[in-house]
């Protein structure tokens, strides 16, 4: 197979892949699915594409990520207790709870960057590994839970609503951590 040929099919399998992780994420979001869709489906779809694009088995440990995506990400509320991470979040921003949110989401986004620190030991590229981690806790800041962007709405899908947030960030973590394996 040619170098060209091989880079398509490496393209069209991160894109396929980022599209079904975040279609389950938003899957395990909604009311009709279980959350394992989110945990598992999306862990596995970014760990089987990471594993053909660095083309090493170490690519395997993504799965990890269903640590994080079980993780709650809830914050403090009159209507919601708040998950672990939330509560200590909320303790240091004096319950401000649009930073409480901002905090929140970049310690997650973090720990999705410390379970794909596997890429850059394989690859060598740190540079492009802490670029991409860079964007993912953006986008994961900007997206999760409106701290800059709310609203986003929702979507259809099996005949259940669906949420445009869970699909976007869970979809553009499973791009950065794609863009981490690229050779430069």
């Amino acid at each position: 197979m040619s170098k060209k040929q091989n880079s398509l099919n490496k393209s069209l399998a991160g894109i396929v892949s980022a599209l079904l992780a975040g279609l389950f994420s938003a899957m395990g979001g909604s009311d009709k699915f279980k959350k394992s869709w989110r945990r598992y489906g999306s862990s596995i779809a970014i760990a089987g594409v990471t594993v053909y694009l660095l083309n090493d088995l170490w690519g395997l440990s993504i799965i990890l990520l269903v640590a994080v995506y079980s993780m709650g990400h809830g914050v403090p509320s009159h209507d919601d207790e708040g998950s672990t991470i939330g509560k200590f979040a909320h303790k240091l921003t004096k319950c401000d709870p649009r930073l409480t949110d901002m905090l929140t989401r970049m310690i997650i986004a973090v720990m999705k960057c410390s379970v794909a620190m596997v890429i850059p030991i394989v690859t060598g590229n740190w540079i492009l590994y802490i670029v991409c981690c860079l964007l993912l806790i953006s986008h994961n800041v900007a997206f999760g839970g409106g701290a800059f962007i709310n609203n986003e709405g929702q979507f259809k899908v099996f005949g259940t609503r669906m949420n445009w947030e869970e699909f976007i960030v869970v979809s553009l973590d499973a791009v950065f951590i794609f863009l981490m394996t690229m050779e430069v």
